[in-house]
């Protein structure tokens, strides 16, 4: 299982008080980081914010998830972790 999130950094576009572009922050969950399946996903989230940054668009991506697949306790701390920073 694979998680993602987004949420906009405040201070952007739609801010009256601010100059900067908004800049988006996507959270990627993977279920594991070593297998070559994650991998892949790691490497086309890269590739995804190296676009949206091309087209304008400020993207951070946040790349984080246990070892191994069968940690599930390791899982489910990372994905508390992210909805505690919401």
């Amino acid at each position: 299982m694979a998680v993602a999130g987004c949420k906009k950094q405040e201070g952007g576009a739609g801010d009256p008080n601010s100059g900067k572009a908004k800049t988006y922050r996507i959270a990627v969950i993977p279920k594991g980081t070593t297998h070559i399946f994650w991998k892949s996903i790691h490497a086309g989230a890269i590739k995804a914010q190296q676009e949206l940054k091309a087209a304008g668009i400020d993207v951070e991506i946040i790349w984080k998830g246990p070892l191994k697949e069968d940690d599930r306790e390791s899982q489910i701390r990372v994905v508390e972790d992210f909805i505690t920073r919401a």
